[in-house]
């Protein structure tokens, strides 16, 4: 009989223990980096598609230069900006074109005479 009341006592204790300990610690900045790095992929095609939009946009402002045509040269014209020769076959006369010489946030347009 002592050793089956031994062993309830035994056996309440280490459930009082086991209730009675702490909890591990979660590292909060481990948790943080598996988040962030679980949308890291969606945030980029987010921000990819931002620029996508910005660089097809078309500006409706009139006073843009227009460019100078190269003589001799069919198809290809002198940046107002630049100065730079740039081939502009694909493109009608009148078009706007960005001039690829400068960054896109600069937002430097031209005509094509």
């Amino acid at each position: 009989m002592k050793q089956f009341s031994l062993v309830v006592v035994l056996s309440a204790v280490a459930a009082l223990l086991v209730n009675c300990a702490p909890e591990p610690t979660k590292d909060e900045t481990l948790l943080n980096q598996v988040e962030e790095s679980k949308y890291s992929h969606l945030q980029e095609a987010y921000q990819k598609s931002q620029e996508k939009q910005t660089q097809n946009v078309v500006v409706n402002e009139e006073d843009y230069p227009y460019a100078t045509a190269i003589p001799g040269k069919q198809g290809y014209v002198l940046s107002p900006y630049s100065q730079k020769p740039l081939d502009v076959r694909n493109q009608q006369s009148g078009d706007l074109v960005l001039d690829p010489y400068y960054a896109r946030s600069e937002k430097k347009y031209f005509r094509i005479p």
